[in-house]
């Protein structure tokens, strides 16, 4: 743990120092080669994480079990703002979330591996933690309609 703190303590130091408003910490499981294929579905799990609880373990498992459109490789992005209007870096420093972020990927692994070897199902999503400056500037982008669709409420001219 304390080699997982110092990883984490220096990431975040780099992260700071960067212009980057997203940066991708670690993949639990450490995987030694990439993956082959990109995953059809991202799940996002947007939490200060303080600490994380049996209601993030509730709300990752049943998106990835329930998953409607039962597309995969799929993934697990937890993540975790830095500049949070809402809540104070107290009482866990961000490297103690992250370390209990990715004790919580572990344990939601576990379930899931238990979940799917009772349906039959062997795989188990990887799970990816990652920071970002604040929920803001990642979500932004997706808030803006895209000029070449039509929202569905309007119909189209003839």
């Amino acid at each position: 743990m304390p080699q997982l703190l110092q990883q984490f303590r220096a990431s975040l130091k780099a992260f700071a120092a960067s212009t980057s408003t997203f940066q991708l910490l670690i993949t639990v499981p450490v995987s030694r080669s990439p993956s082959t294929s990109p995953p059809k579905t991202l799940y996002v799990l947007d939490s200060s994480f303080n600490p994380p609880t049996t209601a993030h373990l509730r709300i990752a498992s049943s998106a990835l079990e329930h998953d409607p459109s039962g597309s995969c490789p799929k993934r697990l992005l937890l993540l975790l703002a830095t500049q949070n209007a809402d809540k104070a870096s107290k009482p866990a420093s961000f490297e103690h979330r992250l370390a209990m972020m990715t004790l919580f990927a572990q344990d939601l692994q576990s379930h899931l591996r238990n979940s799917n070897a009772a349906s039959g199902h062997p795989e188990v999503a990887p799970v990816d933690i990652g920071v970002t400056r604040s929920r803001i500037s990642l979500t932004r982008p997706l808030l803006s309609p895209s000029p070449l669709s039509t929202p569905p409420h309007q119909s189209r001219s003839t």
